[in-house]
């Protein structure tokens, strides 16, 4: 399973929507890594709290 797997299901595709396009992108670019819903919503979360401590 890829991130394209995952996100065939419609909650994942929407939480996937909802996040910043920059975050989108990283994950698109490490989607080989991303198996599961659960990888998704970490590895997001994990993005967004290295976001938010750069600012």
């Amino acid at each position: 399973m890829a991130l394209d797997d995952v996100l065939f299901y419609t909650e994942m595709d929407r939480y996937f929507c909802s996040l910043p396009k920059d975050v989108q992108e990283m994950l698109m670019e490490n989607g080989e890594n991303i198996n599961s819903s659960n990888d998704l919503y970490v590895y997001a979360e994990s993005l967004l709290g290295n976001i938010k401590n750069m600012y």
